[in-house]
C-alpha cells in the first residue's frame, strides 16, 4: 500500500512526540510499526540505535492486528483458524465460529488460558511456543456437534489425538480406567 501524503505528514510531524507508537494505531492503524519505522528511515530521519534494534526485532504477532489483511487474533495465527474451517468443510461439520470474523476470533481467544482444559499442562500456539511439546489443539466437546459456541475448548494436541472421536465424558473415564488398571496390576 503507497503511502498517502497523510501519512508521511502524520510521520514527520509527530515522529518526535513521546506517545508516537500510541498515536500510530490511531492515525495510521493499517501500517505496522516495521512499515513505519522503515519510512521514517527513508524519510531521512534519525532513528536511535534502540529503535533500529526494534525495528529489526518486531515480530507480526505483535504487531499485526494493525494491519489490515491479518486474519488472525493476537498471537492466534488466521491461517490455523482457516486451517480448522477447511477441515471443518471437508468433514461436513457446523463451523460457524470459524468465520474469521473478529467478534469469532476474540471468542476463540478468550477461551485460550494457556492450559489444556483436560489436563491441565501448559499449551501455546505452535507458531510461538518455546517448547515443541506443549502445542495447543482446537477441540470438539461433543464431536457429534461443530465448532459451535460451548462445544469448543483449547487442550493439548497430544490428548486431542487421544480423545479423537470420543466426548469428555467417555474420554475421562476411558483414563480413569487405564489409571486403576495400571495402579491395580503393579500393586499385584
Amino acid at each position: 500500500m503507497k503511502w498517502t501524503k497523510e501519512d508521511i505528514d502524520f510521520l514527520t510531524n509527530n515522529y518526535k512526540n513521546p506517545n508516537f507508537w500510541e498515536l500510530c494505531p490511531k492515525f495510521i492503524p493499517h501500517r505496522t510499526k516495521s512499515s513505519v519505522l522503515g519510512q521514517v528511515r527513508f524519510l531521512g530521519l534519525k532513528l536511535s540505535k534502540q529503535e533500529y534494534s526494534d525495528r529489526k526485532s518486531v515480530t507480526s504477532r505483535k504487531y499485526a492486528p494493525l494491519s489490515k489483511g491479518y486474519r488472525g487474533y493476537k498471537d492466534m495465527g488466521g491461517a490455523y483458524i482457516a486451517s480448522l474451517r477447511n477441515h471443518a468443510k471437508n468433514r461436513n461439520l457446523d463451523h460457524t465460529l470459524l468465520d474469521g470474523s473478529m467478534d469469532n476470533n476474540a471468542y476463540l481467544y478468550q477461551l485460550f488460558t494457556g492450559f489444556c482444559q483436560l489436563s491441565g499442562l501448559e499449551i501455546a500456539f505452535k507458531k510461538y511456543q518455546k517448547n515443541i511439546n506443549n502445542v495447543a489443539s482446537f477441540d470438539r466437546i461433543n464431536p457429534n456437534f461443530g465448532y459451535i459456541k460451548g462445544n469448543v475448548q483449547w487442550v493439548h494436541k497430544e490428548v486431542n489425538e487421544l480423545k479423537w472421536d470420543l466426548n469428555n465424558e467417555e474420554f475421562l473415564a476411558f483414563v480413569k480406567d487405564i489409571y486403576n488398571f495400571s495402579i491395580v496390576k503393579n500393586e499385584q
